[in-house]
């Protein structure tokens, strides 16, 4: 634990590459989930840095988080979300591949339960309007 601390402040020693961070602080998250240190896990991941080349895995990881919390209503807005930037330049993941991500996700499964779920899935913009 203390080595991915170190990892996460400091990067790796003589290096200039940001993705040993970026893999640190998702890997830091996940030591947290394991010792089922929830909102511990939550805050740690509200802290880190979004890693640019890979931003569907951090918003999934995020909306995991709050499932892992109790925080339902919360993690239905974050996948509208994940669902809403396919497309978007700086993503480079299509709707499909983002729909088969969340549709596939374990940790989702508590969502993919509730009766809005096709809701969200069919139409993630008019299920955020409809949420705000």
């Amino acid at each position: 634990m203390r080595r991915v601390i170190y990892l996460c402040h400091r990067g790796v020693p003589g290096m200039e590459m940001k993705a040993f961070r970026y893999a640190a602080e998702a890997g830091l998250v996940d030591i947290l989930v394991d010792e089922g240190r929830i909102d511990d896990a939550l805050s740690a991941f509200e802290a880190l840095t979004p890693n640019p080349g890979n931003a569907m895995a951090h918003q999934l990881q995020g909306a995991e988080l709050l499932v892992l919390s109790g925080r339902l209503d919360a993690a239905m807005v974050a996948v509208a979300k994940i669902l809403m930037t396919a497309n978007d330049k700086r993503s480079g993941w299509s709707a499909t591949v983002r729909r088969d991500f969340t549709e596939n996700s374990q940790a989702l499964g508590p969502l993919r339960a509730r009766d809005d779920w096709r809701a969200l899935i069919s139409d993630p913009a008019a299920y955020l309007a409809r949420s705000a």
